[in-house]
């Protein structure tokens, strides 16, 4: 009886793996890993603001960050910014305690039975989208004079999807050219497209930017920005099936 299970299992083993050696490509192919870049300028930006407001009252606090705030919309107006290019992202209402001295700070809450109160804050965070990119550095420093936290500056372009395409082609196009030169060079023929993968991204360059005409002459003085190029990537990997160069 151990026998004959033995010999149950083995030829199930033995099918088993028959199956799998039926899935298995053994064709001969040449497999390229390959990428495309196109750079191009930014056309607009985002920039992520904070109004900050603390004091001893919740009234104290949120009336103050509400007449904060409209100063803010006010001057970016007055910048040439619209409304609707101005997104609430964040509003924070927080109440603000010292650590008790030996409080542990990395993991440890607040507590307001040991840490001593020290009044209220609240945060009121915007999103603001710049497209007259040679007004960047003039936003930015009227911001930054009315006392706002400035949290990031991001450089993009509306052409974006168009940009990667391109990235596309001229990966494919490197891909393709590899794989002709590796055919070429070990005395094979290039087949047929056995698959073919994609992954992309970008990643900004810093280089100066000129001001615009006329810019330097304005009243207001602004923070030298360089927005520098944007690079659009596309990364492929592909294989083809080869063949003897007289077949």
């Amino acid at each position: 009886m151990i026998l004959l299970r033995s010999i149950v299992f083995l030829s199930a083993a033995l099918a088993c793996t028959a199956a799998i050696a039926d899935e298995i490509d053994t064709r001969h192919y040449i497999y390229i890993e390959a990428k495309g870049t196109v750079t191009a300028p930014p056309d607009h930006a985002t920039v992520e603001v904070s109004v900050v407001k603390k004091g001893q009252t919740p009234q104290e606090v949120v009336d103050g960050n509400i007449t904060d705030t409209d100063k803010l919309f006010n001057a970016l107006i007055a910048l040439g910014i619209p409304e609707a290019d101005v997104q609430t992202s964040n509003f924070i209402f927080e109440t603000v305690y010292i650590r008790a001295e030996g409080a542990n700070n990395m993991y440890q809450q607040d507590d307001p039975d040991r840490d001593t109160f020290d009044g209220y804050r609240v945060r009121n965070s915007v999103s603001i989208d710049v497209k007259d990119l040679p007004k960047i550095g003039t936003v930015l420093a009227g911001i930054a004079r009315l006392g706002n936290e400035i949290g990031s500056v991001t450089f993009l372009s509306s052409r974006a999807p168009a940009y990667y395409a391109q990235a596309r082609d001229v990966a494919t196009a490197n891909a393709l050219a590899k794989a002709q030169a590796y055919a070429a060079s070990t005395g094979v023929k290039l087949g047929d497209l056995l698959s073919l993968r994609e992954g992309g991204g970008y990643d900004t360059d810093t280089m100066e930017y000129a001001p615009s005409e006329g810019e330097a002459d304005l009243i207001i003085p602004i923070v030298r920005i360089a927005p520098g190029t944007l690079s659009f990537s596309s990364s492929i990997s592909a294989k083809w099936e080869v063949t003897a160069a007289g077949k």
